[in-house]
């Protein structure tokens, strides 16, 4: 699972961090924490550009791309 990496990133790309600055306490609930976390949401919820499966090999996001129903794809390697 690398929804953690993929969540520390965009707090950053937000402008915001994932701890302290003495590395003491966790810092994600934030206004940019809660703002990556809206942003999925409404990817799934509202605009459904996220889709309804999550849980996919790399043969379903071939046929995805390859169809024109898949946009982008986030993976770590």
């Amino acid at each position: 699972n690398q929804g953690g990496w993929h969540f520390t990133a965009s707090i950053y790309s937000q402008g915001g961090a994932v701890v302290s600055e003495d590395g003491k306490k966790a810092t994600v609930d934030t206004p940019e924490g809660k703002a990556v976390l809206q942003n999925l949401k409404d990817m799934r919820w509202r605009d459904d550009s996220m889709g309804a499966k999550q849980l996919l090999i790399i043969n379903d996001t071939l046929q995805m791309m390859g169809s024109g129903k898949l946009g982008m794809y986030l993976a770590a390697p």
